[in-house]
């Protein structure tokens, strides 16, 4: 009732002193429960380290309990997320294609729960700078969820985009920008024009844009993305922070110094504050920083 009403922190505190009590008697049988409660709850709290070894705890206690398949590989399907966002990319692709080689044996290579682990897969491959592996990984999603599910359903289109940005990452940009056109045109139809996902794919597009060298109607829409981020999830949110990055290119280029070191330090502020200082976006801010200074005219 307490992680339903929002009361996190209560809740993560009423799970371990279950935990901690668990052999006292019938009330604290549901051992596994309790442990996948609590790492859920751990995740929306952002304690992600804490998380993955409750993970690693309620792993354990599910194999030598007997537990089902299903609820461990749930747990690692999890846990190469969390990996994922920490950066830590090793890791979840090995986890990622352990998961998913268990579900295309157990469930056959074009069931929902496989196809949703070969994108993760695929996400983490091009996070992690392999683009042509995750290329091979999500085109083949792509046309497995575009059969089963259609063009237009939510799951297929965020494979598609996320195939464009790899497409895009090894260069080949025209097959990338028919990817993204047409799931711009599905999303706004299905999620409307200004949801979040589909000013992800509008932001992209501007990508290519300048990439083409059209930087007026490159930073023209880059702005038209923030006004609406800002209005919609607000201006430290990452996906806000990414277009702010990309707009203070804009300011280098006039040779906006003052303006564009501030925003670099409020970028970095927010960014320590989601990620904190180890994180790679982190640390690529900082690096931007200390580049800009290094070649700025004094």
């Amino acid at each position: 009732m307490l992680w339903q009403l929002g009361e996190l922190a209560r809740a993560e505190s009423e799970y371990r002193l279950i935990l901690s009590a668990k052999d006292r008697g019938p009330s604290y049988r549901n051992l596994l429960g309790t442990r996948n409660n609590l790492y859920q709850v751990l995740i929306e709290q952002g304690k992600l380290s804490e998380a993955v070894a409750e993970i690693d705890g309620f792993i354990n206690d599910a194999e030598t309990k007997g537990a089902s398949d299903t609820a461990i590989y749930q747990a690692r399907f999890v846990r190469a997320r969390i990996r994922k966002a920490q950066a830590k990319f090793d890791e979840a692709i090995s986890e990622f294609r352990e998961v998913a080689d268990h579900h295309s044996a157990t469930l056959g290579e074009n069931h929902h729960i496989t196809l949703s682990t070969k994108h993760e897969l695929g996400v983490a491959l091009q996070e992690s700078k392999d683009a042509a592996a995750a290329c091979h990984v999500l085109r083949s999603v792509y046309l497995a969820r575009s059969k089963a599910q259609g063009k237009d359903h939510h799951e297929t289109l965020a494979t598609r985009h996320q195939l464009a940005l790899a497409l895009q990452e090894v260069g080949e940009r025209e097959e990338a920008q028919a990817h993204y056109r047409a799931t711009l045109k599905y999303r706004s139809k299905v999620l409307g024009e200004r949801h979040l996902h589909t000013l992800a794919t509008r932001f992209q597009l501007a990508v290519l844009l300048e990439e083409s060298g059209d930087l007026k109607s490159a930073e023209e829409e880059f702005l038209n993305v923030l006004i609406d981020e800002c209005s919609i999830v607000g201006a430290d949110h990452p996906s806000t922070l990414t277009t702010r990055l990309r707009l203070v290119s804009y300011m280098v280029l006039r040779q906006q110094w003052s303006k564009a070191f501030e925003e670099l330090d409020r970028i970095l502020s927010a960014r320590r504050r989601i990620y904190g200082s180890d994180h790679p976006l982190s640390r690529d801010t900082e690096q931007l920083i200390a580049f800009l200074k290094a070649n700025c005219p004094s």
